[in-house]
């Protein structure tokens, strides 16, 4: 028997060790505060930012691969194709804001790549969210008597796709943890709270995303194709009771009132919001075609749109309609061709990035695609990345979900390690 004590820790291994628990500690947070707080997330982000910063020069050197630095550039680009708009029609300053959180992220994500983070705090951080957000949209709706749940973002859309999203990645990544039964309850709850937060949201618009995140599930859970099925009967029903009890029937009602206004646009009635935001994107497109290289600038919208207005171009009704509901719209418009170019590939590049390790990973890359799918689904209905929560929150958390797997399919890379 030998009786040599093991070896001691050196001051370097010893305060990397500390700097991975207080980043692991940060994963946590972030999306724990991420929908109940006002400022938490933006405060999580930028902890780890100073910690990136302050902790690269010494973390042993993280070898990226040639697609990674790829899409760190694509991120760079997006914001500096904003910061380009705002120099060339000379706007203030200040309009770079939402778009600088993604530049902002990318020296999080090098950190994020050198260390051996620990999963189980991020996906406690969802559950939490999730938990959280279900009870804020309860207290929102049922003692303030709001008609929509939106926590604490700017608007009820952004909270609800957030919601459901989280909900989303959360159910992919908890079984990855192999909970006994009381915890795997307890992850299904928190998943439950995220789904009925989106649900007294109202954002019809995000519901999308279901389709995309069953098919992910059957995949990975093949044999289990009844249960999951089953499950989704069981979680319909009870969307049901809610929207009748809870919600007044916002469901059901605003899906009937979206194909009442849509049907009303057809026939050339914008009164109601389904016109309104169709003729809004009419007019972005118009917009678009006018100045497609360069774009009409952040934030100068309705300045052109009374123009349109008052040549006649598109309904009168529309002088107060500040968003076009559309990222893709949207970008085209104000930032042209190349702001359209890097949103798309902003949303595509880590697909097959992620895809590239769903064999050892397949939980945690599924989890990252869906992310992404979801924010390209959302992005369809919303200026997503026009509000400062989401503009945080996307950048973020993909870093993170991308992290996750490809450290861990590089320390075990021929077997899967989920």
């Amino acid at each position: 028997m030998s009786l040599r004590s093991p070896p001691k820790a050196t001051p370097a291994a010893a305060s990397q060790s500390l700097l991975t628990q207080w980043v692991n500690l940060l994963l946590f947070v972030a999306p724990s505060v991420a929908l109940t707080t006002d400022d938490g997330v933006d405060i999580a982000a930028a902890l780890l930012l100073l910690t990136a910063l302050a902790a690269l020069p010494w973390l042993p050197r993280t070898r990226l691969a040639r697609d990674e630095v790829i899409y760190l550039g694509i991120v760079a680009a997006f914001s500096l194709t904003a910061l380009l708009s705002i120099l060339v029609h000379q706007l203030e300053i200040s309009r770079f804001d939402t778009f600088s959180r993604f530049l902002l992220m990318i020296p999080v994500y090098w950190l994020l790549r050198g260390l051996p983070l620990n999963r189980a705090f991020f996906i406690y951080g969802l559950a939490a969210g999730c938990i959280g957000a279900g009870a804020l949209g309860l207290y929102q709706v049922l003692v303030l008597d709001m008609d929509r749940a939106q926590g604490f973002a700017t608007n009820a859309i952004t909270f609800g796709n957030l919601a459901i999203a989280m909900a989303i990645v959360l159910g992919l990544l908890w079984p990855t943890l192999k909970p006994r039964k009381p915890m795997a309850t307890f992850f299904i709850l928190a998943l439950l709270c995220g789904l009925l937060a989106s649900l007294l949201s109202g954002a019809r618009g995000g519901w999308l995303v279901i389709l995309p995140a069953l098919a992910a599930y059957l995949i990975l859970h093949r044999r289990a194709w009844p249960a999951i099925l089953a499950g989704l009967a069981l979680v319909t029903v009870v969307a049901v009771m809610v929207d009748q009890l809870l919600t007044h029937a916002i469901i059901s009602s605003r899906l009937q009132l979206a194909a009442v206004e849509f049907s009303a646009y057809l026939e050339g009635d914008v009164t109601g919001s389904i016109g309104k935001r169709l003729e809004i994107w009419r007019a972005a497109a118009m917009l678009f075609f006018e100045s497609p290289w360069l774009g009409i600038g952040l934030d100068r919208f309705n300045e052109h749109l009374n123009g349109l207005i008052q040549q006649g171009l598109i309904d009168p009704q529309l002088d107060h309609f500040l968003t076009i509901h559309n990222s893709y719209l949207g970008l085209a418009c104000e930032l042209g061709v190349l702001g359209l170019l890097t949103l798309l590939l902003l949303l595509l590049y880590p697909l097959p990035i992620l895809v590239a390790h769903y064999r050892q990973t397949p939980n945690l890359s599924m989890a990252g695609m869906l992310w992404v799918i979801g924010f390209a689904i959302f992005c369809l209905s919303n200026s997503m990345f026009r509000v400062h929560l989401s503009a945080t929150v996307f950048p973020l958390f993909l870093f993170i979900l991308m992290a996750l797997p490809l450290n861990q399919s590089r320390s075990a890379p021929s077997t899967t390690s989920e």
